[in-house]
């Protein structure tokens, strides 16, 4: 089996969410940007529009183990935690759960949001106004909608669910709710799902799913420099480097040179304003946290794995370190 989907975008699993948000990203000016920091998702803007790998995150989705929130993989048990989601998106597990109404939305507020023709807040009418380059109070809430539609909580559709409104009309609450939880809950969740019902499709962040697989289980390369990784660790997965990575995949299943238990940070990225974080870092940790590992782990598979490159893989994209030609 191969892990490169032949068309990223035409998946019953999800559209292509972080090129999306990515895109949306690169159209904010400085002012729009300041709101986006205000409201506690600064961090998100480093989201790179990201290729997915469909087939190699159903497989792993395979390895799940809700019992205990850890992959299986081979003979390693690897958790996933509220404490990869800060190191990979920047998102604190702090502040107020969120709690999401099953009664219907304030139509006030949805009907404030949604096109004029339409019968939901779709991303294309999002894009529209968000694009007008204002940044005032509704900017905070359409793109605090749109990240949730498109990053932190995605499904199939194109259109943001009403159950989210009544989570933006008050914005002095957005920063204080525990985004960090809410998105891994929500991929949980569907890991679960998916696993039961095959059919239902993953959804989820997977976004962060793959960068969460790529940087616990990492792989040998001239591009694959993991100790120059800055923060948030998914600001240095661009196109090119997912597709690299993913080649790889499909030559060697579930293969790393190194397997890593539990994320590091450098003490100078790592924040520790919170009670959680100095709990979750530890005291007495040099480096700022745990960094069991295991190297030169070898997972080859002896059969042959078909070889393509994936669709919508941008050859152009620099930054990434990964500009040499991927074999097909």
């Amino acid at each position: 089996m191969s892990y490169f989907s032949e068309s990223v975008c035409n998946q019953a699993s999800t559209v292509c969410m972080p090129v999306k948000f990515a895109a949306l990203c690169s159209k904010l000016n400085e002012e729009q940007k300041g709101v986006v920091k205000v409201i506690g998702f600064e961090s998100l803007l480093s989201i790179p529009a990201m290729p997915i790998q469909h087939i190699l995150l159903e497989d792993l989705a395979e390895k799940y183990n809700e019992v205990d929130r850890s992959f299986r993989i081979h003979d390693h048990v690897v958790p996933i935690s509220t404490w990869d989601v800060y190191c990979i998106l920047g998102l604190v597990d702090v502040g107020d759960k969120i709690e999401i109404s099953t009664k219907k939305a304030d139509p006030r507020w949805f009907n404030l949001y949604k096109g004029r023709d339409d019968t939901a807040i779709t991303f294309k009418h999002l894009e529209e106004r968000i694009g007008s380059g204002t940044a005032d109070d509704h900017f905070a809430r359409m793109f605090v909608m749109y990240t949730i539609g498109t990053v932190l909580a995605p499904s199939s559709k194109e259109y943001v669910s009403s159950r989210y409104v009544d989570l933006v009309p008050d914005i002095s609450k957005i920063k204080g709710y525990n985004w960090a939880q809410f998105t891994l809950e929500y991929l949980i969740d569907h890991l679960a799902l998916f696993k039961k019902n095959k059919r239902t499709g993953l959804v989820g962040n997977l976004a962060f799913l793959q960068v969460w697989f790529f940087e616990h289980f990492q792989a040998a390369g001239d591009c694959f420099d993991y100790a120059r990784h800055e923060h948030p660790l998914i600001k240095n997965w661009g196109g090119n480097k997912v597709v690299k990575r993913a080649h790889l995949e499909g030559i060697k299943k579930f293969g790393a040179e190194k397997v890593v238990i539990r994320l590091q940070l450098n003490d100078s990225e790592a924040r520790t304003d919170s009670d959680h974080l100095e709990e979750e870092i530890g005291e007495g940790s040099s480096d700022g946290m745990n960094s069991d590992y295991f190297e030169n782990v070898d997972f080859t598979d002896n059969g042959e794995k078909e070889e393509k490159k994936l669709d919508g893989s941008n050859d152009d994209e620099k930054g990434d370190g990964c500009l040499r030609e991927v074999p097909i």
